[in-house]
């Protein structure tokens, strides 16, 4: 079995919540949360790639109805043990 491409369809950045169907495609195009990508804000098409890409086996970091929390990169102070 292969693994899927590195496209923003598959990117954990590639908002759930914000998205359009391009105009005279048929394909969707939805918003990059990125916090690095120079694509940030843009709509982009679930072809595109780039290289923050990061997989999104546990949804996008907007989808709906999930722990906010599981994508925060931990702080110095977990990495002590600290609350």
């Amino acid at each position: 079995m292969s693994a899927a491409p590195p496209t923003c369809k598959t990117c954990r950045y590639w908002s759930d919540l914000v998205a359009k169907k391009a105009d005279g495609a048929m394909h969707v195009e939805a918003l990059c949360l990125s916090g690095e990508s120079d694509k940030r804000g843009d709509y982009t098409s679930e072809r595109d790639t780039c290289p923050f890409w990061a997989i999104n086996s546990m949804g996008a970091v907007d989808e709906p109805g999930r722990d906010p929390m599981r994508y925060r990169r931990p702080s110095k102070e977990d990495d002590a043990g600290g609350n």
